[in-house]
């Protein structure tokens, strides 16, 4: 808004300038082509989603031999660098599920294969991104005592089995068409999903929009606002800072665009 004429007695004159709503022409529609994926449930897959539901039911049992992988070892261990013990880096009765990668690289491996009663000596390095400051990059040595050995002891899949998920009546066999069936149902969803994105990023690629810088910065706010919700629930948004627009403008604009195309699809049809 800008003032270009203010004198006693004459019309007042101004110049305003505001953005408005693009002329959207939806471009290309007919010259789109997606190849549509046809994927079916295999008995292989069907087999692999099995064992899954008998490892959510799974218990787990001491053995009287040696550890492999996805087995778990209770032990106790104690760490120490140059010699010296260093803090937290000592345990007792600890449970290691051996496969999961869930201790610093190198550390489950000279468990494989260790019997209950057993030393084990375990040399590692602490990765240099390792999150606590005087251990990064540091060689350390664990002296481990392999208290026990426990194997996962899954479920027999069967009348019983099948009732935990529901299926009073048919047994293994109807349990297994259910399962496939919910397979089949979430490839398809999954795989509609992936042609309506398809879709989309085509019709994006060939309708270049000029899209008003209003639009742009309203859709900024709503997904910095999502973020900040989104920390929020995780417990770390109350003293968030204001994110800069900047990691969201990309993902703003496609979405704007997207909208503005959508719509005009919608109204031409």
């Amino acid at each position: 808004f800008e003032l270009t004429k203010d004198e006693d007695g004459q019309d007042l004159e101004f110049t305003a300038s505001f953005e408005v709503y693009p002329e959207v022409e939806v471009k290309g529609v007919s010259d789109i082509e997606i190849e549509k994926p046809v994927v079916e449930i295999t008995d292989e897959d069907l087999d692999n989603m099995m064992e899954t539901l008998q490892k959510q039911h799974a218990t787990w049992k001491e053995v009287k031999r040696k550890a492999k992988k996805d087995d778990k070892v209770i032990i106790d261990f104690v760490g120490s660098i140059d010699g010296e013990e260093f803090e937290g880096g000592k345990a007792e009765d600890f449970a290691l599920e051996l496969g999961k990668d869930r201790m610093i690289p190198g550390f489950e491996k000279p468990l494989v294969g260790a019997k209950a009663g057993e030393e084990v000596t375990i040399e590692v390095t602490f990765p240099e991104d390792y999150h606590a400051e005087n251990l990064k990059g540091k060689d350390a040595v664990f002296q481990t005592t392999v208290k026990k050995v426990e194997g996962l002891n899954l479920p027999k899949v069967d009348e019983e089995f099948a009732k935990l998920f529901g299926v009073e009546e048919g047994g293994v066999d109807a349990l297994k068409a259910e399962v496939r069936k919910n397979m089949q149902r979430e490839l398809n969803q999954t795989l509609k999903a992936q042609v309506k994105e398809d879709v989309i990023a085509k019709l994006v690629e060939a309708n270049e929009i000029d899209i008003p810088q209003a639009l742009i910065d309203q859709e900024v706010n709503a997904l910095r606002e999502q973020a900040k919700q989104r920390f929020s629930q995780q417990g770390g948004g109350q003293n968030l800072p204001d994110l800069p627009a900047e990691l969201f403008t990309d993902n703003a604009k496609r979405r704007v665009s997207i909208g503005l195309l959508l719509g005009e699809v919608i109204k031409q049809n």
